[in-house]
């Protein structure tokens, strides 16, 4: 599995103590984490570089996003990008573990408390309990990730999928994923099936 854990810029020794044992406690579980964030960036080196070099470290942020299993973020700070890898995760979703430390003087935005998203989870921490919260998190999540696989299609099929996703702007496999929950919704043997086996 790998993690992509993302925090916001400070010089705070606190809360890079607290980043450390975020992405110690994933390694400990076997978990790979892609990046440690944008913490690795002062701000002032971030503010000083051109349009060019912030849309190639955008970039990368998306790949790293787009690799990952689950993300993590750590909100105890606000941050408009870590709003925006939430909204991304979610929308390709992706189990996202949202942190805010308890004795942060920051409330989040009520639009990431309050989400009614079945892949994001919201937690406050502290020290003693950061690890368990990890832990449970990353357990709930593998019975939520996607299972993938490779589908052969033809050459009308990929034309199609090729321009919706130009003209919806949508990645193919959403496309496709999008198709086959609405058949399922209206599959009525399915759903008489669903019930039927529901413990």
């Amino acid at each position: 599995m790998k993690a992509y854990f993302s925090a916001t810029l400070t010089e705070s020794k606190g809360h890079k103590e607290r980043y450390d044992k975020i992405i110690k406690t994933l390694q400990d579980l076997g978990i790979e984490v892609l990046q440690y964030g944008s913490h690795q960036v002062s701000p002032h080196e971030l503010l000083n570089r051109s349009d060019d070099d912030i849309k190639k470290v955008y970039r990368e942020l998306d790949k790293f996003l787009k690799d990952a299993d689950i993300y993590i973020s750590e909100i105890s700070e606000p941050s408009v990008g870590i709003g925006y890898e939430i909204s991304q995760a979610i929308t390709q979703r992706k189990p996202v573990l949202a942190l805010n430390f308890e004795e942060s003087d920051f409330h989040p935005l009520a639009t990431i408390q309050g989400l009614k998203s079945k892949y994001i989870t919201y937690k406050k921490y502290n020290i003693s309990t950061l690890e368990q919260i990890i832990k449970d998190f990353v357990r709930d999540s593998k019975r939520k990730i996607d299972t993938k696989f490779i589908l052969i299609i033809s050459p009308e099929i990929d034309r199609y999928l090729e321009w919706a996703a130009d003209y919806k702007r949508m990645h193919k496999a959403q496309i496709v994923r999008n198709s086959v929950e609405k058949e399922m919704e209206n599959d009525k043997e399915y759903q008489k099936f669903r019930e039927q086996n529901k413990h």
